[in-house]
């Protein structure tokens, strides 16, 4: 049987994505988005005013889409995608434990 090597947690690594440092593609999809919003409610929007058959079908459902994806985008940005298990294994290894035993 191959050994097994144990990595320690790495303390740089972060649980959340909402801790600092931010990662650059994470700052340039909230500036893209941000301007996504910009564009429709001020540039789309305006330029229809006078048709409102035209911007309420598109205004409410598009609404409601970004408000999702904000929502959204907090639950996932401040989840921990790791397995608890690992932190769990880890622990018992570096406390001497062969193995996790999971009742």
């Amino acid at each position: 049987m191959p050994a097994t090597r144990i990595l320690p947690i790495n303390e740089d690594v972060k649980p959340t994505g909402c801790m600092c440092p931010f990662h650059p593609a994470q700052i340039l999809s909230y500036i893209v988005f941000a301007l996504d919003g910009y564009a429709f409610y001020f540039v789309t929007v305006v330029a229809w005013s006078k048709t409102p058959t035209l911007v309420w079908p598109f205004a409410i459902p598009y609404t409601a889409m970004f408000i999702a994806i904000v929502v959204l985008t907090l639950v996932v940005t401040f989840s921990d995608p790791t397995d608890p298990t690992v932190y769990m294994e880890r622990l018992m290894k570096l406390n001497g434990y062969s193995a996790l035993i999971i009742p």
